[in-house]
């Protein structure tokens, strides 16, 4: 595999739109993550930026793709249009495979707030491609019926405060049978934004991911 030295900005051309990616392939990785963001800046989010260097540091390559252009951005909704955005997600997936530098890499999704609804769809349909997901900053009340049928190991990492939420409805989720595919973490930050919280998370991603992609 060519060794790419540093973030390299990358055009993936689709059926009918071009999108913008930014990717990081460490010497002998181990694995691809590809972050799932639902908006046409997501490559110049900071806590991005920090997740994609650690993510580095610890060999595993990175995909950060804007799945929007910056005329489909402009109107608001597709930012949490599911349906648009795994469709996205699959057809990048589907590119990756096809790139030599990628092709024999195995795939995890990173899926980011509303996104995250979009890589578990995606990762229904790609379930012989993509290993597992994970989901930042989502509640899993708003993710629950995707939850329920994706196919793949899930790791949920929440803050604290959405931790609460999450056990004063736990039943809930259990009732849905997530216990066997699904596992919650809760962050010590109330935030899952905060910049300080980002190496906590980074770690727990990192420990999910080595363990689940070669599974």
């Amino acid at each position: 595999m060519k060794l790419i030295s540093g973030p390299r900005l990358v055009t993936i051309p689709l059926e009918n739109v071009k999108l913008y990616a930014d990717w990081w392939i460490p010497q002998q990785a181990d694995g691809l993550i590809i972050f799932s963001n639902g908006s046409s800046c997501s490559r110049f989010n900071l806590c991005n930026r920090l997740l994609m260097q650690q993510f580095h540091e610890q060999g595993l390559g990175t995909l950060l793709v804007d799945l929007l252009t910056v005329e489909e951005d402009e109107d608001y909704s597709n930012r949490s249009n599911v349906d648009l955005l795994a469709t996205r997600l699959v057809q990048v997936t589907a590119w990756c495979r096809r790139h030599l530098d990628l092709q024999e890499l195995p795939i995890g999704y990173l899926g980011d707030n509303t996104a995250a609804s979009s890589a578990l769809k995606a990762a229904t349909q790609l379930s012989n491609s993509v290993r597992t997901v994970v989901s930042r900053g989502s509640r899993p009340d708003r993710i629950l019926s995707h939850l329920a049928t994706v196919p793949v190991p899930v790791l949920l990492v929440v803050s604290r405060l959405e931790g609460s939420f999450i056990r004063k409805n736990q039943s809930a989720y259990d009732g849905k049978h997530l216990n066997r595919n699904v596992t919650i973490v809760r962050l010590d930050s109330p935030d899952i934004a905060e910049r300080a919280s980002i190496p906590e998370q980074a770690r727990l991603m990192i420990n999910w991911f080595r363990t689940h992609l070669h599974s």
